[in-house]
């Protein structure tokens, strides 16, 4: 997909993340076609570096879909201490990929929780 991200130096690395945690921000906003200058003015670098990175868009869009899955499952699988119930489960998932991946399911789901009497 991408480049490894083991032989990155840690301030790469970290760049790396600044881009991809901007990049959703900026996907949630704006859609996946934003200006990748934006990404780039979020995440705090040059726009050379955000191609050094990411050569194309749907290698941005790729990982920002994996970091997203990769917390989800992450989430789900986490010992029960952290996430007591099923449901506290099921919504740590929901808020780690599936609200910010799918805006037309929101309303369904600030619906159900309004329904449970929850914020």
């Amino acid at each position: 997909m991408t480049e490894n991200t083991t032989r990155l130096r840690a301030d790469a690395r970290r760049k790396r993340e600044q881009i991809v945690i901007a990049a959703r921000e900026v996907f949630l906003e704006q859609g996946i076609h934003a200006p990748p200058e934006e990404i780039a003015r979020r995440a705090g670098i040059g726009i050379a570096t955000l191609y050094r990175r990411f050569p194309g868009r749907h290698t941005l869009v790729q990982q920002v879909a994996l970091d997203s899955l990769t917390r989800s499952v992450r989430n789900w699988t986490a010992p029960p201490s952290r996430t007591p119930t099923p449901w506290a489960r099921l919504r740590s998932s929901y808020a780690a990929w599936w609200r910010p991946s799918c805006r037309c399911c929101s309303p369904v789901w600030r619906r159900t929780r309004a329904a449970r009497g929850e914020p």
